[in-house]
């Protein structure tokens, strides 16, 4: 099919909606993307042209905006040019309700696709989550080439080398999905709206199930980046919103059995005046340093278990003398366990910066959530330890001294009443001895 004419810019608002193809709306769960590229190809656009004539920018053009948080479109502006509503009312839901996770659950660097659709001029923003990678309409694997020379498929942006030349490879020229396109199967599938609806009801339901509160009480939005060094905290995510609201079949991820979960909620005492919080030690540092040294005894001798008091003596002075320590060198239950006794235990107490997210009532932390703390710290530290070995890298030791609460997540918060509730998640150890009971 030969493209349509395309229409003289600079048109009013009326005569905006005789655009060709102006009929071929967007459609159910359809994403902004492909809308967006039926109407150029349609209309013979090319990027400067959608930009003036559907978003109605002159100066500031949007060049290489992402297209999976389209926030940057001017709603009403297109609206008045075509009388189409994008984003869709649901996109804007996904962008709303997933916020800063958005990125951890949708693609949006490559275009993912299902060739069949993309015949029928047609794109679902569910096809960007990472985990789907069937058609729930054609049950067709969704692809990330072009079927004709296997080079990448085009971005997921709004990109120049996208929108001139629509649905065609930027590398070899063809359709990128391998058919000619087919405006009769697009008139097919707009003709049969009702299995786009079935197709995509159980991922429309997930998303008025998911409750972004309840997985802020797990996971902050601000979590540190540096929590990758040791875990895969997509996966941890992912783990989490799904046991927060059920995620479709064919998204879901496997439960994660390698996590371990330390819960606490304690009434703290009150002495009716708050304490600056910029001080630089916390004022039960000596109970706080009993509990370090509880915690040491506790798990030393799992940690050093067929190792006679010699060789033990030997690990020690070897570590106190080394400026550099080579994981190949220790064994990494050692290591971890040397590392969190010399760098916690000092005369004046551990450092306020030193417990990442706790949070502390009258700048006291309760000895069960300190405790915690150390356990997810030295199971951060082991599983970090245990990756360089594999990959035979130098551990500098001031750097993994100085950082040590990069390799935990703790969760904490103080109410109102002053009971001090928190849990913090750590990569499971097997047989690690674990010193309380914590809730789960």
């Amino acid at each position: 099919m030969s493209k349509p004419r395309s229409k003289a810019l600079g048109v009013d608002n009326a005569e905006a909606y005789h655009l060709t193809g102006f009929r071929y709306s967007p459609l159910p769960y359809e994403s902004t993307y492909s809308a967006l590229m039926r109407l150029a190809w349609l209309n013979a656009f090319n990027l400067r042209d959608l930009i003036h004539y559907c978003i109605g920018l002159k100066r500031s053009a949007p060049w290489n905006r992402d297209m999976g948080f389209p926030r940057w479109i001017k709603t009403e502006l297109l609206y008045q040019s075509t009388g189409w509503a994008l984003p869709s009312a649901i996109e804007r839901e996904i962008n709303i309700k997933f916020g800063r996770r958005f990125y951890s659950l949708f693609s949006c660097s490559t275009l993912k696709y299902c060739p069949i659709c993309f015949q029928s001029l047609y794109h679902s923003f569910w096809f960007q989550l990472d985990n789907l990678h069937r058609c729930p309409i054609h049950h067709c694997s969704l692809k990330k080439v072009c079927m004709h020379c296997g080079s990448e498929s085009p971005p997921y942006r709004f990109e120049r080398e996208v929108f001139d030349h629509p649905y065609l490879c930027r590398f070899c020229g063809n359709t990128f999905f391998g058919a000619p396109l087919e405006i009769e199967l697009h008139l097919e599938m707009r003709n049969n709206i009702a299995l786009l609806q079935a197709a995509f009801r159980d991922y429309h339901l997930w998303l008025e199930r998911f409750d972004p509160e309840k997985l802020a009480s797990l996971w902050p939005d601000d979590e540190m980046p540096d929590w990758s060094n040791w875990c895969d905290v997509s996966g941890i995510r992912l783990h989490y919103i799904n046991q927060i609201s059920k995620m479709p079949l064919e998204i879901a991820p496997n439960p994660r059995k390698d996590l371990t979960v330390l819960c606490w909620k304690i009434r703290m005492l009150d002495n009716g005046k708050w304490i600056r919080r910029n001080r630089l030690v916390y004022q039960n540092r000596g109970d706080m340093l009993k509990t370090l040294n509880v915690f040491l005894r506790h798990i030393k001798p799992w940690v050093f278990i067929n190792v006679s008091d010699e060789e033990q003596r030997s690990i020690e002075s070897r570590f106190i003398k080394e400026d550099f320590h080579d994981p190949q060198a220790y064994d990494p239950k050692h290591l971890a366990y040397l590392l969190v006794a010399h760098t916690l235990q000092w005369g004046f107490g551990p450092r306020k910066g030193e417990l990442g997210f706790m949070d502390d009532w009258c700048n006291r932390v309760p000895k069960v959530a300190y405790c915690a703390y150390l356990y997810s710290i030295y199971a951060g530290l082991y599983h970090k330890l245990r990756r360089l070995r594999r990959r035979q890298e130098v551990a500098r030791h001031h750097h993994l001294c100085f950082i040590v609460e990069n390799y935990s997540i703790i969760l904490s918060d103080v109410s109102d009443e002053g009971v001090h509730f928190g849990r913090t998640i750590f990569p499971t150890i097997d047989g690690l001895p674990i010193l309380l009971r914590f809730g789960s």
